[in-house]
């Protein structure tokens, strides 16, 4: 978050860039065969933020969809399951309305 608040100030300060500032990341999901190259690079920042912290959100909703398809057809059901699940849901909700209400108009129309 240094970064991203250091970038929205930027323009108040005197310090300029030269050129585009570029963002590379590599994933251990890819193959094999694509392991040689450098990864991928983009030059938006608040798009890896975004498209990270959606990741993340969907993480948590598989995780509460798991907990609840364990707790499903158990006599009682197992309260636990339950609590993780909708605690996993809220954080979910939680992450999908901070990138929605803040970070997409922030990117829509920067400070």
């Amino acid at each position: 978050w240094a970064v991203q608040e250091s970038l929205e100030y930027s323009a108040q300060t005197r310090i300029k860039l030269k050129g585009p500032l570029e963002f590379t990341w590599t994933s251990v999901l890819c193959s094999a065969k694509n392991r040689g190259k450098k990864g991928f690079t983009n030059q938006v920042f608040v798009f890896e933020v975004c498209y990270v912290l959606v990741v993340r959100a969907l993480a948590h909703y598989n995780n509460s969809f798991i907990l609840c398809k364990e707790a499903d057809g158990q006599e009682p059901m197992n309260r636990e399951n339950l609590i993780s699940a909708v605690k996993d849901l809220r954080v979910s909700s939680g992450i999908l309305k901070y990138v929605a209400n803040t970070l997409l108009p922030r990117w829509q129309s920067p400070p």
